[in-house]
């Protein structure tokens, strides 16, 4: 039987994502941008913003693990090995040829790109290649920042101090963007929070897991 716990939980896991969401399409969030960036030697504005959202995830997500508020944990850590590399630049490639990451992808496909309904077939495509492609089993074992540690606090410390440096980065005076609407520090800041709420409390919350 369902409890009220479990469906109030759940409202809540729908809430961030819908808030997860709003904010990359806000701040026009794109990874292929922000490679586009670097590769043109433009001002990495995009590529600090992830940094800043990254860093706003962990200060959420680290703290919120070790208190074991609604079971929030750390997923476990992985081996990279050279199926994942093989996979990783597959995947770059896609986004490549796609004109834009699978984030930016949501994103445009909620302004109405309707071109962006292939992705979750050739999602569906690349997951089900990498399963049927992979040899043994996946090493795991527990983050080292998963407990509260002197590692740990070093950790966001230091994560704080780059979400400062970043922020401060993006916020500087810049043209303003057609479509934005949001203040784009804000924006990355929102996204960051909200990724890490749902990294602690579900892990498996995103599309490509639904797939």
């Amino acid at each position: 039987m369902i409890s009220l716990a479990s469906i109030a939980f759940d409202f809540l896991i729908c809430i961030l994502a819908f808030w997860f969401g709003y904010s990359a399409n806000r701040g026009g969030t794109c990874l292929v941008v922000a490679a586009h960036e670097l590769q043109q030697r433009r001002r990495p504005r995009m590529f600090v913003g992830f940094v800043a959202a990254s860093a706003a995830a962990g200060l959420i997500a680290i703290p919120l693990a070790w208190s074991g508020t609604l079971n929030a944990t750390l997923p476990l850590s992985t081996s990279v090995n050279g199926l994942l590399i093989i996979g990783a630049i597959a995947f770059g490639l896609g986004a490549l040829i796609n004109d834009t990451c699978l984030l930016g992808s949501l994103a445009r496909l909620g302004d109405g790109e309707m071109r962006l309904l292939a992705l979750p077939a050739g999602l569906a495509i690349g997951i089900l290649a990498a399963d049927f492609g992979r040899f043994g089993a996946v090493a795991t074992w527990p983050s080292f920042i998963a407990r509260p540690s002197v590692p740990g606090a070093a950790t966001l410390l230091a994560l704080a101090v780059v979400l400062a440096l970043a922020v401060i980065f993006v916020s500087r005076k810049t043209p303003p963007r057609r479509r934005q609407s949001w203040a784009f520090g804000a924006s990355m800041i929102g996204l960051g929070i909200t990724g890490g709420l749902l990294y602690a409390l579900s892990p498996a919350w995103t599309f490509a897991d639904l797939i």
